[in-house]
């Protein structure tokens, strides 16, 4: 299936873009970023990750693994954003602020930022959604995938089901956790209609950057390169958005199931949650 991208400066999105987000559940949007924003985020982005394998785990420190039988899949810096300065600024960049509020149709709050690197011959990250790990009730809520290098489809670019997002459904919060982690990564168990719809593979340029919905299946590539791929991948979330409490988070985020002591209900918001708009 064709690659629709929007080449329009963000203050210009065109209704189309936006409404082929709506039905297709994702957007590609060629540089984002400039060559020199590109080369000090992918500079601070390494930086970081040394940084961070040196660490003695703790909340919201060090590189986390996702590995599989096959291999390595990815590894990943949790809240990335957190205690850098310089990636707290690429979670907030205006111009990928601006096509974000664009698309979800309202301000938005940053929820988190992730640094991701992908090293040569890592294994396929399975199909999944990303609303399930989402400890919050939001009106909307979208992820920014940016590309620090360039992505090719043999470098692990993503891949997704268009419209899938109107078909997946989240587990309810109170969930065994392992079987909504089970249904998170296999949405054919649950939805198989979804393994007879065609998918849509998108290679990125260092500074693209591609928005999908927190209900769209999805997946990305081996990597087949003999170079690291490296990305940041920031999930936004409606302003109005408040806190709720999840087996699959409280599983996967024991050292900080509560988002730095919030109730179930209580609004995210604060410099931890900065509305976007504002620069994070």
């Amino acid at each position: 299936m064709q690659v629709m991208s929007e080449s329009t400066a963000p203050g210009m999105l065109s209704d189309q873009a936006v409404a082929r987000y709506h039905d297709q559940g994702f957007l590609h949007v060629p540089q984002l970023l400039t060559p020199a924003e590109v080369a000090e985020f992918l500079e601070e982005g390494k930086r970081h990750f040394a940084l961070e394998e040196a660490r003695t785990h703790g909340p919201n420190e060090g590189v986390r693994t996702h590995e599989l039988d096959e291999g390595l899949v990815v590894e990943w810096v949790n809240h990335a954003g957190l205690d850098n300065d310089v990636l707290r600024r690429l979670s907030c960049h205006p111009r990928i602020a601006e096509v974000a509020e664009t698309l979800a149709g309202g301000p938005l709050r940053l929820f988190k930022s992730d640094l991701y690197r992908k090293k040569a011959e890592s294994t396929l990250t399975p199909i999944h959604h990303d609303e399930v790990f989402f400890p919050f009730s939001a009106r909307s809520a979208l992820t920014a995938w940016v590309a620090l290098v360039d992505v090719p489809a043999e470098k692990g670019c993503l891949s997704f089901i268009p419209g899938s997002h109107r078909v997946v459904v989240p587990p309810s919060a109170d969930k065994d956790p392992m079987d909504a982690l089970v249904e998170a990564e296999d949405p054919f168990s649950r939805w198989p209609e979804l393994a007879y719809q065609p998918f849509v593979t998108v290679p990125v340029r260092a500074g693209d950057v591609t928005f999908h919905h927190g209900r769209i299946a999805h997946w990305a590539g081996a990597n087949r390169t003999d170079s690291t791929r490296f990305s940041l991948i920031t999930i936004y979330m409606d302003a109005a958005a408040t806190f709720q409490a999840t087996s699959i988070h409280n599983l996967l985020n024991p050292d900080d199931p509560d988002l730095g002591g919030h109730r179930p209900g209580q609004q995210l918001d604060g410099d931890r949650f900065p509305l976007i708009a504002n620069g994070g």
